[in-house]
């Protein structure tokens, strides 16, 4: 199998499809758990 190896940042290595898409960066609503900046009081 060819394949192209990744390195996630769990430390561990993967070996994905070449013919497969992948994005860069954070993953979508990775922040939603994050406290926000701001307070709102009625």
């Amino acid at each position: 199998d060819e394949g192209v190896t990744v390195k996630l940042p769990s430390g561990k290595f993967t070996t994905l499809n070449p013919k497969n898409r992948a994005m860069i960066g954070t993953l979508a609503g990775g922040g939603a758990s994050e406290r926000p900046f701001t307070c709102f009081e009625n």
